[in-house]
């Protein structure tokens, strides 16, 4: 594996228990609180609500509203992704110990393959997972979704996503909110890494140094840093990734101005002078093509038909990096 040299920020990381993360078995939750007028009023009005979490036979008091944009007022789910915030964190032997708040990923519609994209996304977190630490961790749920009266709204799978504040923690740094980064401040192996990772998932639905109009930086991505002054050797973090063709959501289309036909269409967005790393990276995957396919190939829930598609889109991207001339020839000659 490629070693990244840390050499302007040096962090430690923050021991502080997170057992959410500490384990990829399936976690059986109940989130009971008015579930109908959250999702009547999503779209026009995402207030938190409060609700009783159970888990492990154990409550806890919390919040819970809609988030996102494209999902909640896209017109495209019926059931929006969510933010579950803890007022008090809960602590002892809870799964969600030390946790503050954390966005879920739910199944957007009760038809059609949603629960199938969903997996998808979380699977593409999982491959980013596998490439580094340096990426936010997931955590696979049954959630059965009750009203206050205990009836029960929906029941489906769905993933919670580690806080970037948790994430910074645990890497001894802290989240930076900037209007935009400037592209030096982001270390160049892990700019690379980042941009190549989003290649591999067929994903360009981001950017690691603006945000869009009139907020933070970055689109689809945070960044973490040594401490809020900090400009050099910065960390991008990706999220967010369904507008990728590793995910194919059915509502998915490719950026306007792009060469592109659709979302399943690679095209490499990264910087030109990310092309010593990028060919070093690739080189270092060749060989980790089995870890990166078991991140995905375990999923609970996960079927067949989509296992075999994600294993045929893997399969484009290691024919592309299967020797530095293809990497130069498939990825770099595209490079900004």
């Amino acid at each position: 594996m490629i070693e990244l040299v840390m050499t302007a920020m040096v962090m430690q990381p923050v021991d502080e228990p997170q057992p959410l993360f500490e384990s990829d078995a399936v976690l059986n939750v109940t989130i009971s609180g008015p579930f109908s007028r959250l999702v009547r009023r999503a779209k026009r009005n995402p207030q938190p609500y409060a609700v009783r979490v159970t888990v492990n036979g154990m409550e806890h008091n919390a919040t819970i509203e809609a988030r996102g944009l494209t999902r909640r007022v896209g017109g495209f789910c019926t059931f929006p992704p969510l933010r579950l915030s803890f007022p008090s964190k809960p602590d002892g032997a809870s799964p969600f110990a030390g946790q503050g708040k954390l966005k879920m990923v739910t199944h957007c519609q009760d038809k059609g393959n949603y629960e199938q994209v969903m997996l998808r996304e979380y699977a593409a977190y999982r491959l980013y997972n596998v490439m580094t630490d340096e990426s936010l961790r997931v955590r696979l749920a049954n959630i059965r979704y009750e009203n206050e009266s205990g009836n029960e709204v929906a029941t489906r799978m769905g993933f919670f996503i580690e806080d970037i504040d948790a994430a910074a923690d645990r890497l001894g740094g802290t989240e930076i909110n900037l209007p935009e980064i400037g592209s030096r401040w982001i270390g160049q192996q892990r700019a690379a890494r980042y941009a190549l990772f989003q290649y591999m998932i067929g994903n360009l639905d981001w950017s690691m140094f603006r945000g869009p109009q009139d907020r933070h930086c970055c689109h689809n991505s945070k960044v973490i840093g040594s401490g809020k002054q900090a400009r050099q050797d910065l960390i991008p973090v990706p999220y967010d990734f369904d507008m990728s063709g590793w995910v194919d959501a059915p509502y998915a289309v490719a950026p306007e101005g792009l060469p592109v036909r659709n979302v399943r269409q690679r095209l490499y967005r990264g910087l030109c002078r990310y092309g010593p790393d990028t060919l070093a990276l690739a080189a270092d995957l060749r060989g980790r093509r089995s870890e990166l396919a078991a991140a995905y190939r375990n999923v609970p829930g996960m079927s067949d038909g989509t296992r075999g598609d994600l294993d045929d889109y893997l399969a484009d991207f290691f024919s592309d990096i299967s020797s530095d001339e293809r990497v130069r020839d498939k990825i770099l000659d595209d490079c900004r």
